[in-house]
């Protein structure tokens, strides 16, 4: 019996108004990815983006013994900026988006569909591109009837999430348990 292919997992990321300010950068993650560029580019900062993905806590990226910011002040460093995960499952294209929640708080949600059908859709852009704030942007999706979960807080309710850990989640007991359906 033959079953259907069914890939799942990180397909890219798209980096929006984030260590190379003012600039939206998508980085594919299938396959083979070559990342290029001089020294400071942003080659190794990009990478270290992908196991946080899976759930590594953002702060753990960034060392701070040698001089380094923040990973919200060197990824985020606005309330436009946002970080998406581009990801499939078996039921179609989902992104979770790491961004800033006020000017302090790093907060995640889910969000279905492709970055083109939400992010770039002919009413979204506009704000995307004029550095709208990341809830005006999840408020504008939702208008149009896209399925945006609930903010998620903390790195742990994302991680269960992310991971689909059922014991976690309800032992945090605060995740929106809608979001395993994203």
């Amino acid at each position: 019996m033959d079953l259907p292919e069914v890939n799942f997992g990180l397909t890219g990321i798209t980096l929006h108004h984030s260590i190379q300010r003012e600039r939206t950068v998508f980085v594919p993650t299938e396959g083979s990815t070559n990342l290029g560029g001089g020294n400071g580019a942003g080659k190794t900062s990009t990478m270290k983006l992908i196991p946080i993905f899976w759930g590594l806590d953002p702060e753990r990226t960034i060392v701070k013994a040698t001089g380094n910011s923040s990973f919200k002040d060197h990824y985020l460093p606005s309330a436009a900026s946002l970080l998406v995960y581009h990801y499939t499952r078996d039921d179609g294209p989902c992104m979770a988006v790491l961004y800033l929640h006020g000017t302090e708080k790093l907060a995640y949600r889910f969000v279905r569909g492709t970055w083109k059908d939400t992010f770039y859709h002919p009413l979204i852009k506009p704000l995307l591109l004029k550095g709208a704030p990341a809830n005006q942007l999840f408020d504008s999706l939702k208008d149009l009837g896209v399925v945006v979960s609930a903010q998620i807080k903390t790195i742990i309710e994302y991680r269960a999430i992310i991971q689909n850990n059922k014991k976690l989640l309800r032992r945090g007991g605060k995740a929106d348990r809608s979001s395993l359906h994203l």
